[in-house]
């Protein structure tokens, strides 16, 4: 008896007939279309879920093949930054992965609308952090914003081809116009992924930087391993200082292929 919230009931009737997951096994999930809500927040009751138990991975291709005439990436990670005015994490934010990572001072760029793209190219690791706007009226409009104008969707699809990690720490980066069926296929993050990224991490909504910053330091941090257990433990951490479920799990991951998830990234301590 009682009431069974909707991620009970979507729980129940894609898990219930299977054996039990044991906790900390990687779930790698590939959709069909629209992602209704964060698998992370599927459980038999409140107390648990995904979120808490397994780290999860949403698949986007499973026959992807690598690039032909692929080069390898010149950058270990670049950074890349526009505060505006009311994102006052975004710098602490950066500051703080630039330190983490050992980068030098000219790997964290505040760049041009036009120099951006080839930034995006050339790198393994690309971290981007600032206000971003969804284009109700035509997704490939959708743009983050830079210094001087917008880095539009439709550019990223010619960027990332070498990258091993993108991260899209802005709003509402992996969903598309409301409009569009399938929301999600239209959205910053999919053309990141269709331009060639192998892993993408990017929200499902709206992003509070302070909050933002947190977890994305923590995942910098736990990156001495796989990108999936990196924010499954950062989302513990986050979880730890008692945050709401649903804003931790706004953040999810994406790989290209099922090949993607054996990317592994080493600590600083051993760069």
């Amino acid at each position: 008896g009682g009431w069974i919230s909707p991620s009970q009931q979507l729980y129940k009737f894609l898990f219930s007939r299977l054996d039990p997951i044991p906790p900390g096994k990687t779930l790698a999930i590939w959709l069909a279309g629209s992602q209704p809500v964060p698998f992370e927040l599927l459980g038999p009751d409140p107390e648990r879920i995904f979120l808490r138990s397994n780290p999860i991975v949403y698949l986007t291709d499973l026959a992807a093949t690598p690039t032909a005439g692929q080069k390898p990436a010149r950058r270990a990670a670049v950074l890349i930054t526009h505060p505006g005015e009311a994102l006052t994490g975004v710098a602490r934010e950066t500051r703080e992965i630039a330190r983490i990572l050992q980068l030098p001072e000219q790997s964290v760029l505040d760049p041009s609308a036009a120099e951006a793209p080839a930034i995006l190219s050339d790198s393994r690791i690309v971290h981007i952090a600032a206000h971003s706007v969804i284009d109700q009226r035509n997704p490939l409009r959708s743009y983050i914003a830079l210094r001087d104008g917008h880095l539009e969707a439709w550019q990223l699809l010619g960027g990332g081809q070498n990258a091993d990690l993108i991260v899209l720490s802005a709003c509402s980066t992996r969903r598309g116009a409301e409009r569009v069926l399938s929301d999600d296929s239209t959205s910053i993050s999919s053309l990141v992924e269709l331009g060639g990224a192998r892993t993408v991490l990017s929200s499902l909504g709206p992003a509070d930087d302070g909050r933002s910053a947190d977890l994305m330091i923590d995942f910098y941090d736990l990156l001495n391993g796989r990108p999936a257990l990196a924010l499954f433990q950062a989302r513990q951490r986050s979880l730890a200082r008692h945050l709401n479920p649903v804003q931790v799990a706004n953040f999810v991951l994406s790989a290209r292929d099922v090949e993607s998830l054996g990317v592994s990234f080493p600590s600083a301590q051993n760069k």
